[in-house]
């Protein structure tokens, strides 16, 4: 975690050291942390890890849909960013999503963990496609799916 803050003169300088106003953030100024934040940020400009993300998200999102077809399921992604709705049809709207079965994505979720696959424990929470996952963390997750599918 990294930021900054910023304004008029006259509002910065009631800030600490100047002024009397302390500010403090869990790592403010900690030099591991902003070294950290800058090998982060050079990774993802020289490596640009972006497109393989969202290949693994697609395959993931092709596989669960096909799992779910006929079984009450969808997968909707977007970018690497994806998440399970117990619906025939994708949710378009916050009313869409309210008819979702939350039991059945409980089961699914609780069946999920009991085969080491660790997902967001809500329908409305997303899941992500990190830069370090690999074909094989698909293939386990839908392997998982799968099983829990044909359970």
């Amino acid at each position: 975690p990294i930021g900054a803050v910023g304004g008029k003169a006259e509002l910065m300088d009631l800030l600490s050291p100047v002024g009397n106003v302390y500010q403090a953030g869990t790592l403010s100024g900690n030099p591991v942390a902003v070294a950290a934040g800058i090998a982060t940020l050079t990774t993802l400009r020289d490596d640009n890890p972006y497109p393989e993300m969202e290949r693994l998200a697609t395959r993931l999102q092709d596989g669960l849909n096909e799992l779910g077809n006929g079984n009450g399921f969808c997968c909707v992604r977007q970018g690497g960013a994806f998440t399970l709705f117990f619906r025939d049809e994708p949710p378009t709207c916050l009313e869409d999503v309210k008819t979702c079965a939350a039991e059945r994505f409980a089961r699914y979720h609780r069946s999920m963990l009991e085969q080491g696959i660790y997902l967001p424990p809500s329908q409305l929470d997303a899941a992500f496609v990190s830069a370090v996952h690999t074909d094989s963390e698909i293939d386990a997750l839908l392997y998982a799916a799968a099983d829990i599918v044909n359970a």
